[in-house]
């Protein structure tokens, strides 16, 4: 990919932040059934309705219903120990701590709790907009992250970026428009993939 077409497929932050998930406030989900922590949203400062991606972390005490999404697709990250039970439309799926499942935002779905509480990392895409992807994978050692991540979040380990800030476990980095190397430290993480429906995905 040349470094034109990588521009192009980015849907970065204007900034890149290192967001400290634990000291964001608890907000209440769109149908009052639980509680989350909005992490980012792409472009910064759009409401509900008009994201092109947003990430946030909820709290998974109960079960519960999901709100829905009309025309966004949905990649949920099981993020801390735990073990839950999804009901969507093809059937049940049993998730436990780094496992995903991902689903159209209309869907009706409900989760039920098997052994928590857990958190989890929702990461959603405007259909009409771009597409998106969750990866988790082990790293250590120094790593460049793909042009077309928008964010990472630590599951397991540290790293640290070049210019020295440190990330631990439930820490998120949001990507801004300049590449980003970090030294990994027998890590698990999960990056999240954003790219404009007129472009490629690069593995």
């Amino acid at each position: 990919m040349t470094k034109a077409s990588e521009e192009n497929s980015r849907l970065p932050m204007a900034s890149r932040s290192i967001i400290r998930t634990g000291r964001l406030p608890r907000l209440p989900w769109k149908n009052g059934a639980g509680t989350t922590r909005e992490v980012a949203v792409f472009p910064g400062g759009s409401g509900p309705d008009s994201f092109r991606w947003r990430i946030s972390v909820a709290s998974i005490i109960e079960g519960a219903p999901f709100s829905t999404f009309p025309g966004v697709d949905r990649h949920f990250l099981v993020a801390t120990p735990g073990t839950i039970e999804m009901t969507i439309p093809e059937g049940t799926a049993i998730l436990t701590f780094g496992q995903s499942v991902s689903f159209p935002g209309e869907d009706e779905v409900a989760v039920q709790v098997l052994n928590g509480p857990v958190s989890a990392v929702n990461f959603m895409t405007d259909r009409t907009a771009c597409s998106g992807a969750q990866h988790v994978q082990r790293v250590s050692g120094r790593v460049a992250l793909k042009a077309s991540t928008a964010a990472l979040v630590m599951l397991v380990g540290s790293a640290q970026t070049e210019d020295g800030w440190k990330l631990g476990p439930m820490d998120i980095l949001t990507c801004g428009p300049e590449s980003e190397t970090l030294n990994f430290t027998a890590a698990t993480i999960c990056t999240m993939h954003a790219w404009p429906n007129n472009t490629a995905f690069a593995e």
